[in-house]
């Protein structure tokens, strides 16, 4: 994610990142825990656009990025001889594709 912060020390960035799902709840009204939104020169604030943004980061993040299993199985069809490609699918979704996204290429 890209944010743009004026004026900020990359201490202070990275003390923003690691507790703005707090601060996204403090400002919403959900401290949670006994916890309350602090004010004053140091404060940061997030728009709902920005804790959405954020919370969004972190859901990704925390997704396995390949499916090993698949990975797994893919590779012994193919070693084996067993992986069969579909071309007219293929084609037929590479036509959907292109279809549907008329702005790429």
């Amino acid at each position: 994610m890209v944010a743009e912060v004026n004026g900020a020390h990359s201490a202070a960035i990275h003390s923003l990142t690691s507790s703005a799902s707090d601060g996204a709840a403090a400002a919403r009204g959900n401290t949670g825990a006994g916890g309350t939104a602090q004010g004053g020169a140091g404060a940061v604030s997030l728009t709902d656009t920005a804790s959405g943004m954020l919370e969004l980061e972190r859901a990704v993040a925390a997704a396995p990025t390949v499916d090993q299993d698949k990975v797994a199985r893919l590779r012994e069809a193919i070693s084996d001889g067993s992986y069969v490609i579909d071309y007219e699918q293929t084609a037929t979704r590479l036509m959907q594709f292109e279809a549907a996204h008329p702005d790429r290429g």
